[in-house]
């Protein structure tokens, strides 16, 4: 559409109003996004402002606001919730990969006081259980994760060693086929362009993300390769998402494997271009 991520928020949120007219408001229940998206996207955020307007519109036309937290919830991007960034309160939360912290498999919705209210007020339950929701076991292992997450200030530790994992990033744009270094604490990613000038991506044949995943993984270090993020076929990302317990000197070592990972890709397609 020839515009920046500053100024296209407000034509995506539009467009969001357009399709809820066009339906019909009382036809939608929800609208559901993620506030950072994950490894296919790699890790891009929300454009600022994009979520308060979303808000005013779910609320305009009493549709409710649900965000996708699997992988942003529970302190990855620096803050408890991914939405935290902009300071908007949704109606529902999906959480899970941070709850569990790796060792179980785990996953809740976190529901607004107004919306559990709704049941209570009407005399119906707050149904919402299925075989083996409430796993004694798993919600043990949950609430230890976070327990543990609260005692170690793992959050705010996330934001501040994030903060430097995406200052030590910012240095890969300088390579010949970086075209964005994205993301927020330490849940980012790399999208990789066959044109810089353009953004122009590689065709998936060449299969860009995948081989610099691989190649990373020769060298000790394990990414996510991302594909489709343009338009959903085409489109290279690689995302990274380290432990809240990552160091300085860690982190130092991952950008520079990412770094010959993707030097070592990029001379192998300038050597086979015609």
């Amino acid at each position: 559409f020839g515009k920046t991520p500053s100024t296209f928020h407000i034509d995506c949120a539009d467009e969001l109003e357009k399709i809820i007219r066009l339906t019909g408001p009382q036809y939608i229940s929800a609208f559901i996004l993620e506030p950072v998206s994950g490894g296919p996207l790699g890790a891009l955020p929300a454009p600022d402002g994009y979520l308060k307007k979303v808000r005013e519109i779910c609320d305009r036309y009493d549709v409710l606001l649900i965000v996708d937290e699997v992988v942003s919830g529970i302190g990855r991007t620096g803050r408890n919730f991914a939405v935290d960034h902009w300071g908007v309160v949704p109606d529902l939360i999906t959480v899970a990969k941070g709850v569990g912290g790796g060792y179980v498999p785990i996953g809740a919705t976190l529901v607004h006081e107004r919306i559990f209210e709704v049941f209570e007020s009407s005399g119906t339950s707050f149904r919402h259980g299925e075989t083996f929701t409430g796993h004694a076991l798993v919600c043990a292992a949950g609430l230890a994760t976070l327990n543990e997450i609260e005692a170690g200030g793992l959050v705010d530790r996330a934001r501040r060693i994030g903060g430097y994992l995406g200052e030590a990033l910012e240095q890969l744009r300088a390579l010949p086929i970086v075209g964005d270094v994205r993301g927020k604490g330490l849940l980012r990613g790399i999208e990789l362009v066959r044109d810089k000038k353009s953004n122009e991506p590689f065709p998936r044949a060449r299969m860009i993300a995948e081989r610099i995943a691989s190649e990373a993984a020769t060298l000790g270090l394990l990414v996510i390769a991302g594909t489709g993020c343009v338009d959903g076929i085409n489109g290279d990302t690689i995302a990274i998402a380290p432990p809240f317990i990552t160091t300085e000197a860690e982190i130092d070592e991952i950008v520079a494997t990412i770094a010959k990972a993707i030097t070592t890709i990029a001379s192998a397609e300038t050597s086979a271009r015609p």
